[in-house]
């Protein structure tokens, strides 16, 4: 004791390693097309029409979505085909493990999570917009507690309707 101080190789070693995992190339993160979430490029697999039956994601209520109305007086019609984000390429691990076993992921756009595309007018908007337009104020309080060798998870969620008036 004290252990000997690390040597020029295992420097070079370490250094080598850091710098390859702080490659872009490992840190980039891509939207799933079946979820939408965020998740590593690394762990993702090209989406394909051989990687699952496309048809698990296809909406059979014709409620799910929607083509974008301009008007009032324009009709609602239906989106046909899988329900999938079609700015994004990829499928993530956690979509495709039950895609691949003939089930629809729990957290799919097909099953009613699927808003549309956001608006040009909305893209872009800064934090103070998106709460002066927002309907729900939202505030979430989640801790990880480690004590005595055990983890315990505890979560607060509360949501408060904003009063806006309805505008016509």
């Amino acid at each position: 004791f004290p252990p000997a101080p690390a040597g020029d190789d295992l420097k070079r070693d370490v250094i080598r390693d850091f710098c390859d995992e702080m490659k872009p190339s490992k840190l980039r993160e891509e939207g799933c097309a079946v979820c939408g979430t965020l998740s590593k490029s690394s762990d993702m697999t090209e989406l394909s029409a051989e990687l699952f039956d496309h048809a698990l994601l296809e909406d059979p209520t014709g409620f799910m979505t929607r083509r974008e109305r301009h008007r009032t007086s324009d009709l609602r019609r239906p989106l046909h085909g899988p329900v999938l984000d079609r700015n994004c390429s990829k499928v993530c691990k956690a979509c495709l493990r039950p895609l691949s076993k003939g089930k629809i992921p729990d957290l799919a756009l097909v099953n009613g999570n699927w808003i549309g595309e956001v608006p040009r007018e909305l893209r872009g908007l800064t934090l103070l917009e998106q709460m002066l337009i927002a309907r729900v104020r939202h505030n979430a309080c989640v801790l990880k507690v480690h004590a005595s060798g055990q983890y315990k998870l505890r979560a607060n969620a509360v949501m408060f309707a904003v009063p806006t008036p309805k505008l016509y």
